[in-house]
């Protein structure tokens, strides 16, 4: 299993990249065609799942460590 501080490290990675996909998005949001949008939006979508499931076991590792 991966360690605490290895999952808080993967989670702000997977903040950084949701960040970039969103200022990408909203930059270029005019000349992207529709479907390179939507393949940006499920993109976020599917890090944003990821960090909400990060967040969750570091909430469960911080709270059988106390």
């Amino acid at each position: 299993m991966l360690e605490y501080n290895e999952l808080k490290h993967i989670l702000h990675s997977i903040e950084y990249s949701i960040n970039n996909l969103e200022n990408s998005l909203d930059k270029y949001r005019k000349c992207l065609p529709e479907s390179e949008k939507l393949e940006i939006i499920a993109q976020i979508q599917k890090y944003n799942d990821i960090q909400n499931k990060i967040e969750k076991l570091t909430v469960k590792m911080e709270a059988t460590a106390n």
